[in-house]
């Protein structure tokens, strides 16, 4: 690999539950043509599947890197990140040797999604819920539905962007009545009480289905997509009740993250689960689960609710989070 004319480059990636999305920023933009969507089970490492990456790009050159940052699916520590539903690990000496610099930010997927926000395309959101324009400096919160879930706070300070790492996608489901803790019984693990992600997240769906279809609790879930295309033709009652639930407990956990974060500067939801879901919202009692707090009702119609189109919005992020925290040689 040559040089690049003076321009900066930056290697980005977003590693999810089932598939990793990468790109390759120049002069602090992303090259349209090396955004790349890549199956995770194709790869036995993130270190494989990086190097298959980076060996396509020859048609951009470069001396080395300016910068690496990669955003994933699970806890990051001491610049080492953990999979959560994937036996993987992202380290910084991996990086550096695969890139070239020690300019290595590594960080969790919905902190990466946080930093995007402000960065996004009007055309690639969608009102859910509305509400009159918010301060400037206003909360705001990322929700993610994939093959997990979680969540991340979006402060605005005087020197840039806060997002700080959570894992809130493994606290416990909110559930109230007697369907839904025999639900959440079902869909949880190992004695366990349930987590927000054993039933918000693509393979809590079709666990979702097999509760009411009856299906054993060790079965294999049922596909999501099927799921979601048997509620919509109204072909199976038992998708059309797993749908409902979803969506209500959904409302329910974005409320109750919404009141924990006071996020005025509106809640988006990211993630493909998300997209596959918005469609069916309003018919399924979303809104009303949402302000379904008692005498904080009316409070929750300050906060919006919108859908986040953008698939690579992370690879967005991550080139924002280099941008407001990369340092060459420190820590993430």
């Amino acid at each position: 690999m040559g040089s690049n004319s003076g321009q900066t480059c930056e290697m980005l990636a977003d590693i999810g539950g089932t598939n990793t999305r990468l790109a390759l920023a120049l002069g602090g933009k992303l090259s349209p043509t090396s955004v790349q969507r890549l199956k995770n089970e194709e790869f036995g490492s993130f270190e494989a599947l990086l190097s298959a990456y980076l060996a396509t790009q020859n048609d951009i050159t470069f001396p080395t890197f300016a910068g690496a940052a990669v955003a994933l699916a699970g806890p990051v520590e001491n610049g080492t990140g953990v999979m959560t539903n994937l036996k993987w690990r992202v380290e910084r000496e991996c990086l550096t040797r695969l890139t070239g610099t020690k300019n290595i930010l590594i960080l969790n997927d919905l902190q990466a999604q946080g930093y995007a926000l402000a960065h996004l395309d009007p055309a690639d959101t969608v009102p859910i819920l509305s509400k009159g324009p918010a301060t400037k400096d206003a909360t705001k919160l990322v929700v993610g539905l994939g093959t997990g879930f979680n969540a991340a706070v979006v402060f605005a300070l005087p020197g840039g962007q806060f997002v700080p790492p959570s894992e809130a996608g493994h606290t416990d489901l909110p559930v109230r009545s007697k369907t839904e803790r025999e639900l959440a019984a079902y869909v949880a693990h190992d004695g366990a009480g349930a987590a927000i992600e054993d039933l918000l997240s693509g393979r809590g769906l079709g666990r979702a289905y097999g509760f009411f279809a009856g299906t054993a609790k060790d079965a294999p879930p049922a596909d999501p997509a099927w799921v979601i295309e048997a509620a919509k033709v109204g072909t199976d009652r038992h998708a059309v009740q797993a749908l409902r639930i979803f969506i209500r407990l959904l409302a329910r956990t974005v409320a109750d993250l919404a009141l924990i974060h006071l996020a005025h500067g509106g809640i988006y939801l990211v993630g493909g689960v998300a997209r596959a879901v918005t469609p069916f919202l309003q018919d399924h009692g979303f809104e009303q689960a949402f302000h379904d707090k008692g005498r904080f009702a009316d409070f929750l119609t300050d906060f919006s609710v919108t859908l986040v189109r953008d698939d690579f919005a992370a690879l967005k992020g991550c080139l924002q989070a280099l941008a407001e925290h990369g340092d060459t040689g420190r820590s993430s």
